[in-house]
This record gives structure tokens, C-alpha cells and sequence, in this order.
């Protein structure tokens, strides 16, 4: 979800990433792994408030075991990627079966 309530932006970089707390981070949205690469969307933000679909719905697939202390972070950067133009958002979960 996005709320911007300054003037236009154009070409902000929207940088999401999953840690899975082994070292290893995979960037959306090609899920690209880090420390190898990364992957951002380019955007335009206007005001208002808005939604940015990371993960589609989907079903759950059975026997994939359990996972937790997993977290998601996102944040909006400047087109160089230099500048956070946002706060880092985070979200933890986790998994079972």
C-alpha cells in the first residue's frame, strides 16, 4: 500500500525483498537472489493512497514443511538508487503445515 501526499514523482524505484535469515535475500518482482543480483520495479507516484501487488493470490502448496522468523522489506528509492525517499516498511511471518 502506498500513500504519498506530495507532488508527482516519476521513475521511483519500488525495492521489495524477502530475507529468509540465512544470508540470502531475493529481490521482487523476478525474485532475484542476492548476493548475486537484485531486482526493483520502476514506478510514478502521485497522491493518494494506492495499491502495489507484490504476490498475487494463489493456493498454498501442501508438503513444503514449516518456516518462521521470515520478513518482507520494502521501500521507495530515488531513480539512482542512492536516496530512501520512504520509510523501510517490514513484515514477518512464517509457514506450517
Amino acid at each position: 500500500m502506498l500513500n504519498h501526499s506530495g507532488p508527482p514523482r516519476q521513475g521511483v524505484a519500488a525495492v521489495v525483498l524477502l530475507d529468509i535469515k540465512t544470508g540470502d535475500y531475493f529481490f521482487w518482482p523476478s525474485w532475484r537472489h542476492y548476493p548475486s543480483d537484485i531486482d526493483y520495479t520502476t514506478i510514478d507516484v502521485t497522491a493518494g493512497l494506492r495499491d502495489l501487488p507484490i504476490i498475487s493470490e494463489f493456493v498454498w502448496p501442501s508438503g513444503v514443511g514449516a518456516a518462521a522468523n521470515l520478513s518482507f522489506y520494502a521501500a521507495l528509492l530515488d531513480p539512482a538508487l542512492t536516496q530512501l525517499l520512504t520509510e523501510v516498511a517490514e513484515w514477518d511471518f512464517g509457514y506450517g503445515e
